[in-house]
């Protein structure tokens, strides 16, 4: 058990714990974890410039004018903040047993979990929080410190200028503490450890994706990168003044496309009535385009591959507005998502992001899926009902489509059956998949195409296709496929076998 080892072996031998989640590397995430540290305190109003280089001996300094990451002070010995911060998985905690007889936790030293910032003092001691609740993801500096080779830390803050030094997750000499009239700042310099990772190498196309990233969530932000290889020095800068809008505007340009539409809001509140109480920020933002899709989530500065249910949200309230001021279209997702550029950004204290996957990949806050509809729809209404061409643009666009998608040949019929399983699968209508199944030539290809479909959940749980797949197509059927058949129907819609089932069988037994 991991809880066995000690410190820092307990993070260099299981790595995966630590860094394993999303699309990335372990390595990725690690390098994600320390820029996004510098990044939040930007977000937080307290820096304007983040600077990066990454040296060709695999090397990497961090530093930027900010608070100042808050260290304690030499005079506090054995209790001073950076112990905690730097050299402890979870945060200290008494273990105490209240009159009541029940278990009462309390955090000795500071709460690194639910308070905002590393930058922030944190000299009060939060009552009642379980270890295990605590997000593991979250002791940043810790768990990339006790895989570096080395790590120097150098801050200016209050007064004094305070370094730390660590190698292969150890500290060396302690706290040094002198004075400085110098204007705070903080400074990191590490180097990830070839003893844990196979290779240390970040390579500048990951670097740049991610700061370019951080930039567009980070409205005037400059982050300053200097990459060294071994025959030249790359210098690049990523800066968007007006963040996602900018990068929306951009997206756009040399498409035709409607105005952008934008809105936010921020809550507190809970998921359930026995969870922490919390404050989360949201802002969604979005335009529809002709020929370009784009649908990005965001949360806490990463980008989730799976998106999130409050995503889901903002895509049936988008639907449910075109429909509602164009009566009786019925524009499913999967046509609004092609015209759709969307981005949603959602902020949290990482204690409470609930995530629906162990790999971080797919948020689940049900207040995040809540505050969609103060976010957006009312707002989107009105502002559809002031400028017609925010809906009626998007909605001839998908008129003409289906215009041009009816059916002209036989390959057709296929295309528009994926797409009615997509539509079901988004909790739209089953109109395409019914006229699909009705309207699908007899033949031997269309019945191989239809019966490699009876596992998926849109046909297995659909009566008529049975019944066409019973008797429109019995002339193709086998014994083995109405096993199959009847198997799927017993599970997914009833034990009761309709007349066909009975029928089929009979012709099939008369067969053999």
């Amino acid at each position: 058990m991991i809880s066995r080892l000690k410190f820092p072996d307990a993070i260099r031998t299981h790595t995966s714990l630590f860094f394993s989640y999303g699309t990335y590397t372990e390595l990725q995430n690690a390098f994600m974890q320390m820029v996004g540290l510098f990044s939040e305190e930007a977000a937080e109003g307290y820096s304007k410039e983040i600077n990066i280089k990454i040296s060709k001996d695999s090397s990497i300094e961090i530093y930027s004018k900010n608070r100042g990451v808050y260290l304690g002070s030499k005079a506090d010995g054995d209790k001073a903040e950076w112990i905690n911060v730097f050299c402890n998985m979870y945060p200290e905690y008494d273990d105490k047993s209240n009159d009541d007889g029940t278990d009462e936790y309390k955090l000795v030293i500071s709460d690194i979990y639910t308070k905002k910032s590393y930058f922030a003092k944190r000299d009060e001691p939060y009552v009642g929080m379980h270890l295990h609740a605590c997000n593991r993801f979250e002791s940043i500096l810790c768990h990339n410190q006790a895989v570096c080779e080395f790590m120097d830390v150098e801050v200016v803050r209050d007064g004094y200028e305070r370094k730390l030094k660590f190698e292969r997750g150890y500290n060396i000499g302690g706290l040094s503490e002198t004075e400085s009239d110098a204007n705070n700042y903080t400074r990191i310099r590490f180097k990830y450890d070839n003893e844990v990772f196979d290779n240390i190498d970040i390579h500048y196309d990951f670097v740049k994706e991610q700061l370019h990233r951080l930039a567009v969530l980070n409205a005037g932000v400059t982050f300053n990168l200097v990459y060294e290889t071994d025959d030249a020095t790359i210098n690049d800068t990523f800066l968007y003044p007006n963040g996602i809008k900018e990068y929306i505007e951009q997206i756009l340009e040399g498409h035709e496309h409607t105005e952008i539409f934008e809105g936010c809001c921020t809550h507190t509140g809970k998921d359930h009535v026995r969870m922490p109480e919390y404050t989360a920020k949201l802002q969604v933002m979005f335009a529809f385009c002709k020929d370009k899709s784009i649908i990005n989530t965001f949360h806490n500065y990463s980008l989730l591959s799976w998106d999130g249910e409050h995503t889901d949200e903002v895509i049936r309230v988008i639907q449910r507005v075109l429909n509602f001021m164009h009566r009786g279209s019925e524009l499913t997702k999967r046509e609004i998502k092609d015209h759709l550029v969307l981005m949603v950004v959602s902020n949290t204290s990482r204690a409470y992001s609930r995530w629906n996957d162990e790999g971080c990949r797919s948020l689940g806050n049900d207040m995040l899926v809540e505050m969609v509809s103060e976010a957006i729809d009312e707002k989107f209404k009105d502002k559809a009902y002031h400028k017609d061409g925010l809906i009626d643009t998007p909605s001839s666009w998908i008129y003409k489509e289906r215009q041009e998608h009816l059916f002209k040949n036989t390959d057709d019929y296929k295309l528009q059956f994926e797409n009615a399983i997509t539509d079901v699968r988004n909790d739209d209508q089953k109109s395409l998949l019914v006229k699909c199944l009705l309207d699908m030539p007899r033949t031997e290809e269309y019945y191989d195409f239809l019966i490699e479909h009876y596992n998926r959940p849109s046909c297995a749980e659909e009566p008529l296709y049975y019944v066409a797949l019973l008797n429109d197509y019995f002339a193709f059927i086998t014994s083995k496929d109405f096993e199959k058949l009847k198997s799927q129907y017993l599970i997914h819609v009833g034990e009761y076998l309709p007349r066909a089932f009975t029928i089929c069988e009979q012709k099939i037994n008369s067969k053999t």
